[in-house]
């Protein structure tokens, strides 16, 4: 009955860490967690907070590497591109900021989709990528 006992709480504890840490730069000790401010809105300005965390300490860092953050749209053929660009800011320790993101479908069919990359120069270290919800 222990062992049971001790496995539940082994398993609680990990989906908890796992739902804190929703995006994970492979490769890298940060995992990060995006959320919503505004929207996002099809063709309206949308915005959101990016905190990346350090995974063992789930505490926010910000990373060694340069950061991007920009809006990427896959296309239903196959095809995709770069969105429009958006500035961004850190606010604290870890916590990006976004004001103007701006999403648009103008006809076409498919979906956006915002990546973070973590890069040394050119080199790209790793990279996470959220779907967009679009209401």
């Amino acid at each position: 009955m222990r062992t049971l006992f001790l496995v539940l709480i082994t398993l609680f504890n990990v989906s908890l860490l796992a739902e804190e840490c929703e995006l994970k730069f492979t490769g890298t000790p940060y995992c990060a967690s995006l959320e919503w401010t505004k929207g996002p809105l099809l063709n309206d300005t949308s915005a959101f907070t990016l905190t990346i965390l350090d995974e063992t300490t789930m505490m926010p860092i910000s990373p060694k590497e340069e950061i991007d953050i920009y809006s990427w749209m896959i296309m239903h053929h196959g095809h995709n591109h770069g969105g429009p660009l958006f500035g961004f800011t850190e606010v604290s320790e870890g916590v990006f900021k976004v004001d103007e993101a701006r999403f648009f479908m103008g006809g076409m069919r498919g979906h956006w989709e915002i990546r973070v990359d973590l890069k040394e120069g050119d080199t790209l270290i790793s990279q996470i990528i959220s779907k967009v919800p679009l209401k």
